[in-house]
């Protein structure tokens, strides 16, 4: 999926099947309101709110259900036109990456938005021209929110393909992450749109114009959880330089074990949300490590009994820490169960088997990962075929199995099956010391 042919039929094809649908819904003929439309649209796209960590949400949407009510398919492709606008315009400022991108949005937006029009066509049972003097707007409601649905899950798969192509991440995965995290939204943009066409139909343009003002509302307040999760952000990192100043050898530790558990949770399906408090817990795993004695942490040869009695309290005194911050409670349990085993041979509490998330199955295989991969005072690095080894000896027992291999196509697409050479005593040191 990686090859230039590839990528150079999804940037082109998409845009070329946007223009197929600008043809077939023919925007030229809504007059007025196509103008209309077109520029709402693109005021809405051009403000968007980063809401998850990792996903944006505009409101064009609005604009593009309001043009279909009002003169049907080509009016909603004229607001997927301005919105495609305004994403070029803020696309990268290289040319060549603006025209792209830009060219690629538009197309997206389109194709998405005529599907979801002759979706609304379908259910409805006529054109929308045809009927906008004659039947109620609850009357189109049920068609109202197929179209949204449709165009959001068109819009959604484009996107996951083009990402397939460009980074080799799974198209379901991607898919699922962020039509999971964007569909309830959906029916508030559909709500809008009925009151924004009963507004005009009774008071015309100035009072639709007025309508602006509830949408930026709903924005600010996307704004404000945004804020929250920032503010939040910043003190987990805090916490993690305070770890990371104690213990130099695990410095980056933590930011790779959350960047890697994310991408393995987003192959396993899991939606954006839970992979948002994955990156979270995978971050402060290691939090409960400022209480443990620096001799401990960087002793260059193996811990006698009581060293690892006080190694192994690190999950305890981490989660114990955390749980007096309220905002981080979804984590607190991650970073309590993240040395916890699949057959209850863990610590610190012997947890096992269906007790045992899959988000700390997640984070467990991936921290014993990267502490075999990296450089430690008991031992040297491990080479990746040892480590896959070691991770693929151990599954069933110390990791889920389904993690493992999701973890290996992350890491290694291509590795094989090579017999174990460091032995179980690989692994149980990375648990040791991670």
């Amino acid at each position: 999926m990686k090859s230039a042919a590839t990528k150079a039929l999804m940037l082109i094809g998409v845009p070329l099947l946007g223009i197929f649908a600008v043809v077939l819904s023919r925007p030229w003929e809504a007059g007025w309101v196509a103008v209309g439309v077109f520029a709402a649209a693109a005021l809405l796209e051009t403000f968007p709110a980063k809401f998850r960590n990792d996903i944006e949400m505009t409101l064009h949407a609005v604009a593009n259900l309001v043009g279909l009510m009002l003169a049907g398919p080509g009016a909603a492709v004229a607001g997927a036109l301005g919105a495609g606008a305004a994403a070029f315009m803020t696309s990268p400022k290289d040319m060549p990456g603006r025209i792209t991108k830009g060219t690629f949005n538009i197309g997206m937006y389109v194709v998405a938005t005529y599907t979801g029009a002759m979706a609304f066509t379908l259910v409805n049972g006529a054109s929308v021209v045809e009927v906008a003097g004659g039947v109620s707007v609850g009357a189109w409601l049920p068609a109202l929110a197929v179209a949204d649905l449709v165009h959001l899950a068109v819009n959604l798969a484009l996107l996951s393909l083009v990402v397939a192509v460009m980074s080799g991440q799974s198209i379901v995965g991607t898919f699922r992450g962020a039509f999971s995290a964007m569909w309830w939204s959906q029916p508030f943009s559909v709500v809008f749109a009925i009151v924004a066409f009963v507004v005009y139909v009774e008071a015309g343009w100035l009072a639709l114009v007025l309508m602006i003002v509830p949408l930026v509302a709903a924005r600010q307040s996307m704004l404000g959880v945004l804020a929250q999760r920032e503010a939040l952000d910043r003190v987990v990192r805090s916490l993690v330089r305070l770890v990371e100043v104690k213990d130099g050898y695990t410095r980056g530790h933590a930011e790779r074990v959350a960047e890697l558990s994310d991408r393995v949770a987003q192959r396993l399906g899991i939606d954006a949300e839970e992979r948002y408090w994955i990156r979270i817990g995978a971050v402060l795993h290691d939090v409960g490590k400022i209480a443990v004695p620096l001799g401990v942490l960087c002793k260059a040869g193996p811990l006698d009994d009581h060293e690892l009695t006080q190694m192994r309290r690190h999950p305890d005194l981490g989660a114990d820490l955390l749980e007096d911050v309220e905002d981080l409670a979804p984590a607190v349990p991650l970073v309590r169960m993240h040395h916890e085993r699949i057959d209850g041979r863990g610590y610190p509490r012997g947890i096992g088997g269906d007790d045992l998330p899959l988000a700390t199955r997640i984070v467990s295989t991936v921290d014993a990962w990267d502490a075999m991969t990296t450089t430690r005072p008991y031992r040297n690095a491990l080479s990746d075929d040892i480590a896959i080894s070691e991770l693929r000896a151990n599954a069933g027992t110390q990791f889920d199995a389904r993690v493992v291999e999701a973890l290996i196509a992350e890491v290694a697409p291509d590795a094989v099956r090579v017999p174990a050479r460091a032995g179980v005593r690989a692994v149980r040191t990375a648990e040791a010391g991670a």
